[in-house]
């Protein structure tokens, strides 16, 4: 019999390094505290091909908090990754509240080393915006590089911010985009594109998709596309919830952008015991449409090879 080892990167992010390594962060084993659930930890695992993947253990623990305005145990989620370049650092950005949510704020941490150990930077209250579903953009056109912190603020709207050039807090909220859950920003064709999602708590919703009208994301207008999945199990986002989506990119040139979602409920109402992960391809729909939409179809298994352009001789 085949050992499956359990992995633990719930409301979690990929980063990839120059050498092609995906970086998959994500909060650890949760453990249950009076009636809720806690997580431990954030956790690395490492892949080549989205298939494989190597744990890392934990790089950082939640246990790891210095005392913050509310008492802890902190729940944390919606890991983030960014590598600064100029600071030479790995920075995670992640939600971090007391257990009564009493208290809540943006979480962030700095190694040297992908695989940590990650150390405690400091907790922000960024903008006045909430922080239950947090997510990050990295924008490399134009000539230079931005980083973006992304909120969802219910139906007032999606809070975007620029992060400050150490990545640890924001210069200030620039832009807004429509309400929709568990925000997941990518970028094709010039353009930003926003996947979300009208989920309920821990339960999953239909996909949604906005198009910008630029490629500055402060100060975009933006446009709601076609549901973004078709299929048996598309109004449920084939039972899971938007964690991001990732765009592969090959060294020849091409891209394929992935989309990732965290299956709950597997054991109960918010149980995390037996909850899995959905990886499928975001293709373009073909349809025709102006601005261009993109499309989920539920896989049972595919490869990235599937989707590799072809070089011509």
């Amino acid at each position: 019999m085949t050992k499956v080892t359990p992995i633990y990167a719930h409301e979690g992010h990929i980063i990839t390094q120059d050498d092609g390594l995906l970086l998959w962060y994500g909060t650890g084993q949760k453990h249950l505290e009076g009636d809720d659930w806690l997580s431990d930890s954030i956790r690395l695992y490492t892949s080549r091909d989205f298939s494989n993947w190597r744990s890392k253990g934990r790089v950082f623990l939640t246990s790891s908090i210095p005392q913050l305005p509310a008492p802890p145990p902190y729940r944390i989620g919606s890991v983030n990754a960014l590598y600064n370049a100029v600071r030479r650092q790995y920075v995670l950005i992640f939600s971090v509240s007391s257990l009564d949510r009493s208290f809540s704020a943006i979480g962030f941490a700095t190694s040297v080393a992908p695989s940590g150990p990650f150390k405690w930077e400091r907790a922000s209250v960024s903008d006045g915006a909430p922080t239950s579903d947090v997510a990050v953009a990295w924008d490399e056109d134009g000539g230079g590089a931005s980083a973006y912190l992304v909120r969802s603020t219910g139906a007032n709207g999606t809070t975007i911010s620029r992060l400050r050039d150490d990545f640890l807090g924001t210069t200030g909220a620039c832009g807004y985009a429509p309400p929709t859950g568990a925000p997941a920003l990518f970028k094709s064709g010039g353009r930003w594109y926003l996947f979300g999602s009208r989920h309920k708590g821990w339960q999953p919703g239909a996909p949604q998709l906005f198009a910008s009208d630029s490629g500055d994301l402060c100060g975009a207008t933006w446009s709601k596309l076609p549901r973004p999945a078709d299929g048996r199990g598309a109004d449920t986002t084939f039972d899971s919830q938007p964690a991001f989506v990732h765009t592969f990119r090959w060294q020849g040139g091409g891209e394929l952008q992935i989309y990732a979602g965290d299956r709950w409920n597997a054991e109960g109402e918010g149980g995390v015991g037996n909850a899995s992960y959905v990886f499928l391809p975001l293709l373009p729909a073909g349809d025709g449409g102006d601005p261009p939409g993109f499309e989920l179809q539920w896989l049972e298994r595919w490869r990235l090879g599937d989707y590799k352009p072809i070089t011509p001789s």
